[in-house]
């Protein structure tokens, strides 16, 4: 019994913690994120002290997740001879030992009987706020919670600052939701009510991301969870016998849901493939630009975190190849691949890849009451990239490792439950350090800078911190570029360099230089801008001045 307490006491733990991260945001960091993981970090501690107290700690939610283990340990030290931005590559690292350290601790409290259902309820309670939040959002009756900003088309960027975040979110549980409408035959009627409330929502927050790939990743999910779990036979002797009242009402809900959100989704199934799908031909580019840089170094990779760095230069490279005119481009400068698998390639390579390949083989042996939700994730993944956000790492490693096979036993080892308590503390101290104090350093300065206020001194604070912060280099060069400063923005934009060769960056350069007067790096600046933005007016027109007008 006194275990039994125990046990329910750090699921509760845990389900507050993955409620609290997924719907943590703020407008005090360079990004919602951030504030996920600042959560991740401080409840991780909490929860490792709670645990450490009840004789919970031990190893045993490890093991499903060796392959990304001894994955992390093989990127992290290829990584430190082929990452261009060393400090990209280490706070990726952090951020992924953080992740996995947290799933590991939470599948063997989760793992137990009874703690699979506690944490699908976890996720679910989670969903159905992130989706009521991001209803009222798009109905503009939050707009206190959630600013409207001017050229900023996302009308539910949510509580994860990217619609298409929310839309993925919102396909994963949308299929778990499913799934146990199907594991749970005799459903009362109260539940059943709540459970059905909590699917409309989740399907209208689905819809308002106006998300394609979100809405895809729902359809094969919920389509797998229907047609091709474990319980076959019973689905379909469901699907039989049309007056089964859960069966109406559950597609009731669906017709009546699809019919009001029909406009929205007219509109955007008629803009695929069209000329004016951005966001379709962009990937394109996006993926051809990645493609590149795997053909170019496909064991190791460029090191975890370093796509941000040379994603410009290869995107630009593809535009110059044979056949790069028919590719659709523009001035974006993506720091994500948008695609997982092509982004593990070319930061990982082939090698680091086959670690990812082994952690996904033993996960989809294992069919259950999570594999619909999983597979709506793998395909989302597919045209997204969504490592940066730990609500949905976090929910595809806990649904994969507690339907490991494994010992649920807790063993009361006080030397394994010190040694996991002092590791929890060490990461989330450098997850503080690397990410989020930067964070909080650099939005301060650009918010006062923003508003018109002095952020100079707020801009030099961020730049001591000690950890290299190349966009505080960047937004610090813009503040002195508006006072007119040009060798001390120069100088900045400079080191910026050194982790940002990106065309807005050259382009700064170049206006410093035109400043000064240095006709030669002015020209030199604007090439290097327009190969990266082809049709950026600004850098054209200083290539044709200080060239010799064939640019």
């Amino acid at each position: 019994m006194c275990s039994n307490v125990k046990n329910h006491s750090a699921r509760c733990i845990w389900v507050v913690i993955l409620l609290v991260c997924a719907v943590a945001w703020s407008f005090q960091l360079t990004s919602f994120l951030h504030a996920k993981g600042l959560v991740l970090a401080v409840g991780l501690v909490v929860v490792v002290y709670a645990q450490h107290r009840n004789g919970l700690l031990s190893t045993n939610g490890f093991q499903p997740f060796i392959p990304l283990w001894f994955g992390l340990v093989v990127w992290t030290i290829s990584g430190l001879f082929t990452a261009q931005v060393l400090s990209f590559h280490i706070e990726k690292a952090v951020y992924l030992a953080l992740l996995l350290f947290a799933a590991s601790l939470a599948v063997s409290v989760f793992r137990p009987p009874g703690g699979r259902l506690w944490l699908f309820r976890g996720l679910l309670l989670s969903g159905g706020v992130i989706a009521l939040l991001a209803l009222l959002q798009y109905g503009g009756m939050i707009n206190r919670l959630f600013p409207v900003f001017p050229g900023y088309d996302q009308r539910a960027y949510s509580v994860f600052g990217n619609q298409n975040l929310l839309g993925g979110f919102m396909a994963v549980l949308l299929a778990l939701l499913l799934s146990l409408f199907r594991w749970t035959p005799r459903m009362q009627r109260g539940h059943f009510v709540a459970s059905v409330a909590l699917f409309a929502m989740l399907l209208g927050a689905l819809l308002v991301s106006g998300t394609r790939t979100a809405w895809l990743a729902a359809v094969v999910g919920c389509g797998y969870t229907l047609l091709m779990g474990t319980r076959p036979r019973k689905t379909r002797l469901l699907l039989r016998r049309p007056r089964n009242v859960r069966v109406v009402v559950i597609v009731l809900t669906v017709i009546a849901i699809l019919a009001v959100g029909a406009p929205l989704l007219t509109t955007r199934i008629a803009l695929t493939f069209t000329e004016r799908d951005v966001g379709g031909h962009a990937r394109l580019w996006f993926w051809a630009g990645a493609s590149r840089m795997i053909i170019e170094r496909p064991l190791f990779g460029v090191g975890l975190g370093n796509y941000a760095y040379w994603s410009p230069y290869y995107q630009g490279k593809v535009l110059h190849a044979p056949g790069g005119e028919a590719l659709f481009h523009n001035e974006q400068h993506t720091v994500h691949a948008h695609s997982e698998p092509l982004e593990w390639l070319a930061e990982t390579g082939v090698l680091g890849s086959l670690f990812l390949l082994w952690f996904a083989v033993t996960v989809f042996r294992r069919r259950g009451p999570q594999t619909g939700a999983l597979v709506a994730l793998a395909v989302f993944s597919c045209f997204n990239t969504l490592w940066h956000s730990p609500p949905h790492v976090l929910a595809g490693l806990l649904l994969a490792g507690v339907f490991t096979p494994g010992n649920t036993a807790s063993p009361r080892d006080r030397k394994t439950g010190a040694t996991l308590s002092a590791t929890a503390i060490l990461l989330a101290a450098a997850f503080m350090h690397t990410t989020l104090i930067p964070s909080v350093l650099l939005s301060r300065a650009e918010m006062l800078h923003v508003v018109g206020r002095m952020p100079e001194a707020s801009y030099r604070r961020a730049l001591h911190w000690p950890w290299p912060n190349p966009q505080a280099r960047k937004s610090y060069a813009i503040f002195l570029l508006d006072e007119s400063r040009f060798d001390a923005a120069r100088v900045q934009l400079e080191q910026a360099l050194e982790g940002m060769d990106t065309g807005a960056t050259h382009l700064l350069l170049a206006i410093c230089a035109e400043a000064r007067g240095d006709r030669k790096a002015v020209l030199e600046h604007a090439q290097a801008c327009l190969f990266r933005w082809p049709d950026n007016v600004h850098a054209r027109a200083l290539a044709v001045r200080y060239g010799d007008g064939s640019q």
